[in-house]
C-alpha cells in the first residue's frame, strides 16, 4: 500500500523558513518524485485496464471506474488509462517512465504517436527521442516526436502535395459581429501564420511602449492583438500597390533549409514542412529561403552598423528560432538583437558571432550586476550567475548537447 500518511505529512511542512538553495531542489526533486508515482499508476490501470477488473467488480470500465472514486474529469481518467494500456507495448516508454527519466506528459506525447500501424518501427525510434528530452523545451520535443511518427507511417500519412487545395475560409455576419472560421494547409498556412506572428508581434510592443507611457492601460489579450494584426494586413494590402496598380506583398515568411537536406524546409517555430514541398517556396515572393551549413549557423551575412540590419536578424532568427536564454519560450518577434560584448563599453561587433536573441526579460538579466555571458566558435552561449551557476543556450527550444562551453576566465 501507498504511505498516504508519510505523503500527507510532507504536504504540511511548512517552506517559508526553507533557504532559496533547498526550495529549487525540493521543486525539482518533488517532480522527479511524482514520476515514479505516475510510473505505478500507469503500470496498474493499464493491468486493470487489460483484465476487465472495473467491469467485473463495479460494472464501469477503467476510465470511468477511476474517475468516479478519484473525483477527477473524466477526460483526464480516459488520458491516464489510455497511456497505461499504450505502454504494455511500448516497453521503452514504459522503462523510461518507471526509471524517472521522462514524466507522464512525455509519456502521453509518446503513446498518441505510437498507432497500431507504426507501434513496432515507432518503438525502435523512441531511444533517439529519450536522448533529448533533457536538452529540448517540452513543446519542441513533443513536436518532433509528432514528425517522427508521420515520417514512420507510410500507410496513413498524409500527403498535402496529392490532395485538391483544401483551404477553406468563412466569413459570415451575426448581428454587427463578422465571424471567420476556416483552414489552411502547407506553405500558405506558414505564410499566413508567421505574417500574423509578425504583425501581432509589433502591436505587442507599441501596447508595451503605451502601457509604459500610461500605467493605466489594460494590455490586450494575445487573442485582441491578433485581430488587430489581421485588420492592419488586409489594410495594407489595399493600399500597398505597384506602380501598375497590381498589389504588392506588404510582408514575407522565412523557412530554413539545411545544405545537406534541400528538400527539407523549417519555419522558424520548428514546425516541417511535408517533404515536396520545400522546393517550391523558394518560388514564392514572400518567401525567403536561408541555408545553414552543417553547423546550423546561417551562411554569407557578414557585418553591418550598430544595430541589426534585416537580414542579419532574419539570420538570428534562423539559427535562433527565439530566446536563446535555456527553457524560454518567447518567440522570435519578441527578441532583441543582444551584443555580447557590448557595442558602446567594450567596443563590439555587429557581427552573427557577436549576436543573440534574447526577449526583453533575460536581456535585462543578461545586463545584471554579476551576470557574464560569452559565446563560443560555433556561436553557442554561456552564461555565469553571480552565484557561479553556469547555464548554456537553446537553440531552436534545444539545448546544447555535447561539450560544455569553455568556462570564463
Amino acid at each position: 500500500m501507498i504511505p498516504l500518511g508519510a505523503l500527507a505529512a510532507l504536504a504540511g511542512v511548512e517552506v517559508a523558513g526553507v533557504g532559496d538553495d533547498d526550495l529549487l531542489g525540493l521543486a525539482v526533486g518533488f517532480e522527479r518524485a511524482r514520476r515514479f508515482l505516475d510510473a505505478a499508476q500507469c503500470r496498474v490501470l493499464g493491468e486493470l485496464d487489460v483484465r476487465g477488473s472495473t467491469d467485473l467488480e463495479h460494472g464501469m470500465r477503467t476510465a470511468g471506474w477511476l474517475a468516479r472514486e478519484a473525483a477527477l474529469p473524466t477526460a483526464a481518467a480516459r488520458r491516464q488509462v489510455r497511456v497505461g494500456v499504450a505502454l504494455r507495448r511500448l516497453p521503452s516508454v514504459e522503462a523510461a517512465l518507471v526509471e524517472g527519466r521522462i514524466g507522464i506528459d512525455h509519456a502521453r506525447v509518446l503513446a498518441d504517436a505510437a498507432t497500431p500501424r507504426i507501434v513496432d518501427v515507432f518503438d525502435a525510434a523512441v531511444p533517439a527521442l529519450l536522448a533529448e528530452v533533457d536538452t529540448t523545451r517540452f513543446e519542441t520535443w513533443a513536436r518532433q516526436v509528432r514528425w517522427v511518427a508521420d515520417q514512420l507511417d507510410a500507410d496513413g500519412g498524409h500527403d498535402p502535395a496529392g490532395d485538391e487545395p483544401v483551404n477553406r475560409v468563412h466569413a459570415r455576419w451575426v448581428g454587427d459581429v463578422l465571424h471567420l472560421q476556416g483552414r489552411l494547409t502547407g506553405p500558405d498556412a506558414q505564410i499566413v501564420k508567421q505574417t500574423l506572428d509578425t504583425l501581432t508581434d509589433a502591436a505587442f510592443r507599441r501596447a508595451r511602449r503605451d502601457q509604459t507611457q500610461a500605467p493605466d492601460l489594460l494590455a490586450p489579450s494575445r487573442s485582441e492583438l491578433t485581430a488587430q494584426a489581421l485588420v492592419e494586413a488586409l489594410r495594407a494590402a489595399i493600399a500597398t500597390t505597384t506602380p501598375t496598380g497590381t498589389a504588392a506583398p506588404a510582408a514575407d515568411a522565412t523557412f530554413v533549409f539545411f545544405a545537406d537536406r534541400p528538400d527539407l524546409a523549417i519555419a522558424p517555430d520548428g514546425s516541417v514542412l511535408p517533404f515536396g514541398r520545400a522546393g517550391a517556396l523558394l518560388c514564392d515572393p514572400t518567401a525567403t529561403g536561408i541555408v545553414l551549413d552543417d553547423a546550423g549557423v546561417p551562411l554569407d551575412l557578414g557585418r553591418t552598423h550598430r544595430y541589426a540590419n534585416r537580414d542579419q536578424r532574419r539570420a538570428l532568427a534562423a539559427r535562433d528560432g527565439g530566446c536563446v536564454f535555456p527553457g524560454c519560450d518567447a518567440p522570435v518577434g519578441w527578441c532583441d538583437a543582444h551584443h555580447i560584448t557590448e557595442w558602446d563599453t567594450d567596443h563590439g561587433r555587429t557581427d552573427l558571432a557577436n549576436l543573440a536573441l534574447l526577449c526583453r526579460h533575460h536581456h535585462g538579466i543578461t545586463h545584471r550586476r554579476g551576470w557574464t555571458m560569452t559565446t563560443t566558435d560555433d556561436q553557442w552561449f554561456h552564461w555565469t550567475t553571480p552565484h557561479g551557476h553556469h547555464l548554456s543556450s537553446q537553440r531552436w527550444g534545444r539545448r546544447r548537447t555535447g561539450p560544455a562551453p569553455p568556462t570564463p576566465p
